[in-house]
């Protein structure tokens, strides 16, 4: 359409008009804009806004948009009907054409069917009428045959039953005779037995009954022997019968067979002629047959073809026209989503998107981790990560004694890193020291992922499978097969790279990946946003490897993320986490969260790796060449020691970078980093001075650090106050940098320029920005350590606060205490003292496990190395805690143990099974510990045939090789020493070799201290001639109350030797095993007991009597003893001898004795004492007190004129018990064990028994039932005190009425104890003063109940008495602690109730209350 100028004008005019309206528009502002407007259109001068464009862009996209897809449906509803008319002429003329061809073949194919039909039927009518002729003959034939046979094979078979039935009946009869004969004999036997049982029950009922019993049962096995002997027989011959029954069958049936096979194979031979016949002519009819289908056939294919042509043709026409319409609408959904921000992808669009993102991440992997700088500090060092990567050491660590050790096991595939016994592991972390290799390994997957993710890499590739390896041109990895197995990555279908530390203050695992990969990949906030989508999906569907690198580099939210974090939905996901140990220990990461934990170790060939790097060098090409240069390099590393230093790839790198350029270097680490900082300064300084009298000795002979002096102490300064701050922030942007005038970000920038500092650009949407990092971690260590040697006061103004606000920093910061210990021993000695300090009342006492003591024992030994390696003097590094394992060199641990030997708190010497040959000489082999100066000591274990312990130095101690010392040669003079490890708790000895005066040494200062210890013997031997008495395996125990326990597993002579009289006051417990006490030892164990003269309490625990036992107790001042021998009981051998040994002491107040069986020893030998308590324990007695030993039990316990408290265990009730204690004056019996209850018949004993103890005040009784018997016994007593208990734990008390009857009967009862199951509604005396009931788990509702009921139980009670109530009850498992802690509050409700405590703790509730009896 075309507009004309004067069209134009006549649109402005009346536009004019309409605006300027009078009667409508007059008065409105945007028609008078509007005016205004299209005045300044008509004459070209209107200038639109943006917002007015973009109103004016939307309108025409949206006429724009409608316009054209009205036309597209216009064009599309044409196409369509179009193609309807088109489609329907073609199918009617198909149709029509299909239908005149049909009906001529049908016509045909009939006609000639018919033909085929008659001639096939006349045909086939001969043959079955011959065919039946033939066969009818057979058949007849056959059966006659058949029949001949079958009335043959039953004659005979009859025959066979009739003889097998005779032959079974005869047997019947002979067995059943012989059955009668044998009952009647036993009948007549057993007839004979009860007369003379009769006679004999005249005079002996009992044992008559017995008697007759056995006979009974006698006579009752013989005719059962009879009765099986005559039934064996009888079925022998019902067994011979059957088998010649069956073998007669098995013949006839045989016979039979033969003949239906015979009848077959006529038969079948006649069947297989007709069928032939027959066959030949179907297979004729057949043929014809099929040649008419095959010509019918063709002529139809060849209509369907033309069809199907035509067909095909519309509908390829109707496909481009729904595919073109299908893309349209596509697009305009894609739109519509992308502007409402739908993140919903289908099936086809996420596939295809993950394929976008798969080869961008390849690509961006590419080209970050293709090239690998193995010193960034010179031109030639970069090369191909694959040309130069060299195979490290990981080993795989589980966990021992409750923290992980190596085990030993190198880790050389992918699969045994992501796999444990074929189960996949989520979480792996692996863990190594800075520098050690962690990042490049990392690289190194990821490289590998690359290559077989795309099958191919920029190098000549072979076929990858489990077994073949990449190969370059250049590199010099073919020979390796570590880490091969590339298909072990084929299992993740993406593999994203984070680095911690450029996430600092993150936790979000997905957010991490988004910034550091996602932006980097994508430059549009539209790009970016369709990608965080996406891989959110990835993630949730994908199975995907994260890798972190370098947790010690980062830091969380300082809440409970310890860890970063995957979302649950991204459960697909396995994580790979890399970091330096020290921060699994301040991270306090739970085994729980460790799935597989490897270790690091640095290179693993380090001169392969060496001859590697010095290949890559252009002045080294020829073989000859690098192989002199590879010697040489050898030689001077074995000369100077460096080899452990090799296997951290950055130090190995920098002391042959070093070496070629000609600088030795000598084993200090800061030696090596001031190298490092040399070869930086000088790619930003040529300028060269040296320093005439250096600050440290590490800056000896450098050129490039003295001209740059005050960069390096601003780099310094920056390095330690952002270390040392509370961010921890090792990423930092311009503006913290400028705080320390390094934040100019030009050419000139000599943090920049020298490759000390690095930046990263960051783009985001709007604008971009800079982050900064030192290019080590480890760089920046050494900066801040100088910056503290300079300035030594930042120790008190800021390392002291920093160390105070996060309690495990002094793990994070081990590293720069290393570097100021060969830089300043003053400074480092201060921080040390500091971290001591600071760690006393966090860790001090803590063994060495998780990590804790080693991490730090760890760190003090490298320190104090570095000091040495820089000629430092007077180091006096701090440490408390010790553990000396000899499978490494110690000594340097040795000198520092020997410099805080008066603050030491723990030490643990391991020593391998093995001796030192005295030819090696003293000076070099053995290594003494002096304890005489460890006054703070509180834990010493010593382990290993290796060690000597012995009271002083001597200089015969050559085949062994530590040698521990108790006292010094100036305290041996002394006139008063001083105490020997005054502050010691524990002591373990295991195969340890001392004196017998050292062992006694050690016990007497042991028994002398005023706190609780333990000394555990494991194995100690003795030295002597005698080679049987050597070993010693024991365990002495004293608590707080100089009470002392020894458990020995054999009465060694030197342990009771070593004992004799030792200040051993008030209790002894000596437990001797195995056998008891030996013969040889009883004047050991006499001499060992007699000379304690301070002892009042003895207990011993042996398993069998000895007449050494009885001997070594006599004429002792003891006031209370324990005898107990767990098997057997008091030998009749020996009553007369302890008899002599209990009269004989006369202090003797209270006797414990337990054994095995009832004894007349035992009654006998407690007669007539001058005890005041007895306890009688019988732990394994079968039946109850012999009925024989009733008189002795009786005789012996009325002779106790003295008693007063008795207690007595046995397992089962007995009629002697309670005659033996009737009329006994005491005041207090225990009566125990009873795991049948209280037997019924004897209910009369029990309370004639109870109610003769006339002066009894406290009964306690514990047993297994509940019995109306025990309630019984107890009615009318006069006591004071009732306790009542289940044998194991609570009682279930089912007679509740009854024990109310017998409660209230009681009238003298102040206090009743109770332990029950379950507590029932009891009725309690009315003298009752103190309650006490202990309950197993109880529901807090029924804690109520309870409670309840006490008022109700108390009403008797007299008027204006109190009842004082206390409650224990275990609380219920699942039940939350909520629902008890109301009971405090339920109870103050209580009417006349007063709560004076109540508390929950260790799953159990306490409550004391008092109720107010109106």
């Amino acid at each position: 359409m075309k507009v004309t100028d004067v069209d134009l004008q006549d649109y402005f005019t009346s536009l004019n008009n309409l605006l300027n309206d009078s009667s409508y528009l007059s008065q409105d502002n945007f028609a008078k804009n509007a005016v205004v407007k299209l005045a300044q259109l008509e004459k070209d001068t209107l200038l639109l806004t943006t917002t007015e464009m973009m109103c004016f862009l939307d309108a025409v996209g949206t006429t724009l948009k409608q316009h054209l897809k009205d036309i597209a449906k216009d064009v599309v509803d044409a196409s369509v009907n179009d193609l309807r008319v088109n489609t329907a002429l073609c199918i009617d003329n198909i149709r029509d054409f299909m239908r005149n061809c049909k009906q001529e073949l049908a016509k045909q194919a009939d006609i000639h069917k018919q033909d085929i039909d008659e001639h096939v039927d006349s045909k086939k009518q001969g043959i079955d009428d011959h065919t039946g002729r033939h066969k009818q003959g057979m058949d007849e034939n056959a059966d006659r045959h058949k029949q001949g046979m079958d009335k043959h094979a039953d004659r005979h078979k009859q025959g066979m039953d009739e003889h097998a039935g005779r032959h079974k009946q005869s047997m019947d009869e002979n067995a059943d005779k012989h059955k009668q004969g044998m009952d009647e004999h036993a009948d007549r036997h057993k007839q004979g037995m009860h007369e003379n049982a009769d006679r004999h029950k005249q005079g002996m009922d009992e044992h008559a009954d017995i008697h007759k019993q056995g006979m009974d049962e006698h006579a009752g096995r013989h005719k059962q022997g009879m009765d099986e002997h005559a039934g064996r027989h009888k079925q022998g011959m019902d067994e011979h019968a059957g088998r010649h029954k069956q073998s007669m069958d098995e013949n006839a049936d045989r016979h039979k067979q033969g003949m239906d096979e015979h009848a077959v194979r006529h038969k079948q031979g006649m069947d297989e002629n007709a069928d032939r016949h027959k066959q030949g002519m179907d297979e004729h009819a057949d043929r014809h047959k099929q040649g008419m289908d095959e010509h019918a056939g063709r002529h139809k294919q060849s209509m369907d073809e033309h069809a199907d042509r035509h067909k095909q043709g519309i509908d390829e026409h109707v496909s481009r026209h729904k595919q073109c319409l299908d893309e349209q609408a596509e697009k305009c959904i894609k739109d519509i989503q992308e502007q409402f921000g739908n993140t919903t992808f289908t099936e086809t669009t996420y596939k295809q998107s993950c394929k976008e993102m798969l080869g961008a991440l390849t690509k961006y992997y590419r080209k970050r981790f293709c090239h690998i700088n193995i010193f960034p500090l010179d031109d030639w060092a970069e090369e191909k990560l694959l040309d130069i990567y060299m195979p490290l050491n990981i080993q795989l660590m589980a966990k021992e004694r409750g923290y992980f050790k190596k085990t030993g096991e190198q880790i050389l595939k992918y699969k045994n890193i992501f796999l444990s016994d074929t189960e996949p592991n989520q979480q792996i972390f692996i863990r190594g020291e800075a520098g050690y290799g962690k990042s490049t390994f990392l690289a190194k997957l990821v490289t590998d992922w690359c290559a077989i993710t795309l099958d191919q890499t920029a190098e000549t590739t072979l076929p990858i499978d489990d077994n073949t390896t990449r190969f370059s041109s250049y590199t010099q990895m073919r020979y390796s097969n570590v880490f091969d197995d590339l298909t072990s990555l084929k299992d993740f279908t993406y593999v994203f790279h984070v680095t911690l530390r450029e996430s600092v203050g993150q936790f979000e695992i997905e957010k991490m990946i988004n910034t550091q990969i996602v932006d980097s990949i994508y430059s549009s906030g539209e790009d970016r946003g369709k990608a965080y989508r996406l891989l959110n999906e990835i993630m949730k569907r994908e199975r995907c490897l994260v890798l972190l690198d370098g947790l010690d580099e980062w830091t969380g939210t300082r809440d409970h993320h310890n860890l970063p974090t995957l979302a649950d939905v991204h459960s697909h996901c396995v994580l790979l986490i890399t970091t330096r140990p020290w921060k699994m220990t301040e991270a306090k990461i739970l085994d729980s969260q460790i799935c597989k934990l490897l270790q690091l170790d640095g290179v693993y060939k380090v001169f392969e790796a060496s001859r590697k790097i010095l290949g890559c060098r252009k002045d080294f090409k020829g073989r000859q060449d690098l192989d002199e240069k590879q010697s040489e390099f050898e030689s001077y590393v074995r000369k100077f020691g460096l080899i452990e230093h090799l296997y951290s790839p950055m130090m190995l790198c920098l002391i042959v970078h070093a070496w070629t350029k000609g600088t030795e270097l000598k084993g200090s680490l800061c030696e090596k980093y001031s190298l490092l900082l040399e070869c930086l300064f000088k790619k930003a300084n040529i300028e060269t001075s040296e320093f005439q009298e250096p600050p440290y000795r590490c800056f000896t002979e450098t050129q490039y650090i003295q001209p740059n002096i005050e960069h390096l102490n601003r780099l310094a300064k920056a390095a330690f106050y952002l270390l040392f701050s509370d961010t921890q922030s090792l990423v930092f942007t311009i503006n913290e940098l400028k705080k320390f005038n390094l934040g100019q970000l030009d050419q000139e920038n000599f943090a920049l320029k020298s490759g000390i500092l690095s930046v990263t650009r960051k783009a985001f949407a709007l604008r971009s920005s800079s982050s900064f990092s030192f290019i080590y971690k480890s760089i920046q260590e050494f900066l801040a350590a100088y910056h503290i040697a300079c300035n030594t006061n930042v120790i008190d103004d800021v390392i002291s606060g920093y160390l105070n606000r996060h309690k495990d920093a002094y793990l994070d910061i081990s590293q720069v205490f290393i570097f100021l210990c060969g830089l300043n021993m003053s400074a480092a000695n201060k921080l040390s003292g500091m971290i001591y300090e600071l760690d006393d009342g966090c860790f001090r006492f803590m063994l060495p496990i998780f990590g804790f003591g080693l991490q730090e024992q760890d760190t003090i030994l490298a320190g104090y190395r570095e000091a040495v390696a820089n000629q430092q003097k007077d180091i006096v590094l701090k440490l408390s805690r010790f553990y000396f394992d000899f499978d490494n060199d110690i000594r340097d641990l040795h000198s520092i143990w020997t410099n805080n030997k008066s603050d030491v708190l723990y030490t643990d010497i391991h020593v391998p099974d093995r001796q030192i040959s005295q030819t090696e000489g003293e000076s070099a082999s053995h290594i003494e510990f002096d304890l005489s100066s460890c006054n703070k000591l509180k834990s010493l274990e010593l382990n290993g045939k290796g060690i000597l312990l012995s009271e002083f130095a001597s200089t015969s101690t050559a085949e062994y090789l530590v040698g521990i010392v108790l006292k010094s040669a100036d305290q041996f003079q002394c006139a008063d020493p001083p105490p020997l490890l005054p502050s010691i708790e524990y002591i373990r000895l295991c195969n340890v070799t001392c004196s017998y005066t050292c062992l006694r040494c050690l016990f007497c200062t042991l028994l002398t201290l005023d706190h609780a210890l333990t000394f555990y013997l494991q194995s100690i031997y003795i030295k002597c001639a005698e080679a049987a008495k050597r070993e010693i395996r024991a365990i002495l125990h004293k608590n707080v109350n100089n009470s002392s326990i020894v458990k020995t597993e054999n009465a060694n002579p030197y342990l009771l030797k070593a004992l004799h009289g030792l200040n051993v006051k008030k209790s002894l417990s000596l437990s001797i095993m195995q056998g008891g006490l030996n013969v040889d030892h009883e004047e050991s164990l006499s001499q060992l007991l007699s000379s304690l003269t301070q002892l009042e309490t003895l207990s011993i625990v042996v398993l069998c009597d000895s007449p050494g036992l009885s001997k070594a107790l006599y004429g002792l001042n003891i006031k209370s003893l324990s005898l107990s021998i767990i098997l057997g009981s008091l030998n009749v051998d020996h009553e007369e001898s302890l008899s002599q040994s209990l009269s004989s002491l006369t202090q003797l107040e209270t006797l414990s004795i337990e054994v095995g069986y009832d004894s007349p020893v035992l009654w006998k030998a407690l007669h007539g004492l001058n005890i005041k308590s007895l306890s009688l324990r019988l732990s394994i007695m079968q039946g109850s007190l012999n009925v024989a030993r009733e008189e002795s039990l009786s005789q012996s316990l009325s002779s106790l004129t003295q008693l007063e408290t008795l207690s007595i265990e046995v397992r089962y009730d007995s009629p002697s018990l309670w005659k033996a204690l009737h009329g006994l004056n005491i005041k207090s019996l225990s009566l125990s064990g009873m795991l049948g209850g209280f037997n019924v018949e004897n209910v009369e004993l029990q309370s004639q028994a109870l109610s003769s103890l006339t002066k009894l005040e406290t009964l306690s009784i514990r047993v297994r039932y509940d019995s109306p018997s025990l309630w019984k016994a107890l009615h009318g007593l006069n006591i004071k005190s009732l306790s009542l208990r289940g044998y194991w734990g609570g009682l279930n008390v089912y007679h509740d009425e009854s024990l109310s009857k017998s409660l209230t009967s009681l009238t003298q009862l102040e206090t009743v104890t109770l332990y029950v199951k379950t507590y029932h509604q009891i009725e309690l005396p009315q003298p009752l003063k103190y309650l006490n009931i202990y309950c197993d788990g109880f529901l807090p509702s029924k804690v109520l109940e309870l409670v309840d009921t006490l008022p109700t139980c108390t009403q008797k009670v007299g008027s204006n008495l109190k009842l004082c109530c206390f409650l224990e009850i275990l609380l219920v498992e699942n039940i939350p602690l909520e629902k008890y802690t109301v009971i405090q509050q339920e109870l103050q409700t209580r009417k006349n109730f007063t709560v004076e405590r109540f508390q929950i703790s260790d799953r159990k509730l306490e409550t004391n209350f008092v109720i107010q009896c109106e």
